[in-house]
Formats: structure tokens, sequence, C-alpha cells
């Protein structure tokens, strides 16, 4: 939701202002789970993956801050989650999907680190 309300608000013309931009940088910290995802929210123990990583890669490129993203464990954890048929999952050993391959790559782009997929992944993903 954070996400979606920055990036709305930037639609409409909103410098971001009035936006309490540190406790939202304190907040993404919280969410950063050991393996590298990110969950959804802080009652939420059970969902964390991709998805809430590129939520979060978002939200520190919209506020121009990453000092809440452990980049090392993001990157680590998206390279786990690259499928045998070249796909990315949401989640390590999951199923590769479009929706979880953008966020994954999105993310990759968004921290600088696309580097972290290998020559051979890049086409595996290209051609799955």
């Amino acid at each position: 939701m954070t996400y979606t309300a920055l990036v709305t608000l930037l639609t409409i013309g909103d410098g971001l202002e009035r936006v309490n931009k540190k406790a939202m940088i304190q907040g993404l910290k919280a969410l950063q789970m050991p393996d590298g995802a990110f969950r959804a929210t802080l009652e939420d123990s059970g969902e964390a993956d991709v998805r809430f990583l590129f939520c979060a890669c978002a939200i520190s490129s919209v506020l121009n801050d990453w000092t809440s993203v452990d980049q090392e464990r993001a990157v680590s954890y998206i390279l786990r989650c690259i499928t045998y048929e070249g796909g990315i999952a949401v989640l390590p050993d999951g199923e590769a999907t479009g929706g979880s391959c953008y966020c994954a790559v999105a993310s990759l782009v968004l921290m600088g680190r696309l580097g972290a997929l290998s020559g051979q992944a890049i086409e595996d993903l290209a051609r799955w």
C-alpha cells in the first residue's frame, strides 16, 4: 500500500513534502526478513517474497534512501528464487510467473544490481 500511495501522489503532482520519509524508511527496515525477502506488514509473518521486496525497492527508489534495504541479502534472495527453467519464482523452490520475474528483475534494476544475474541466467530468463 505504501508503494502505491507514493506513486499515486507522484502521479497527481504531489512533491511528497508532507510524507514522513524517515518513518517510512524505518518501517521498511523492520519488514526485511533474515533471508532477504520482505514481508507485507509487521503483523503478517506468513507472506514474505519478491513482490514485497520489489515494493521495498520501489519505495527506497522513490524516497531516494536505500538505508532500510540490505541489498546483499535482497539480491541473494532473488538469486535463490531462480527456477530450473530459468524463470524467477516468488519464493525459493517455487513456480516462476511473469509477475514474480518482473518484481525480481525490477528490484535488481532499481538497486543497480542487474549484473548479479549471470549471462546464462539472463539468457535462460529470456528463453523462459
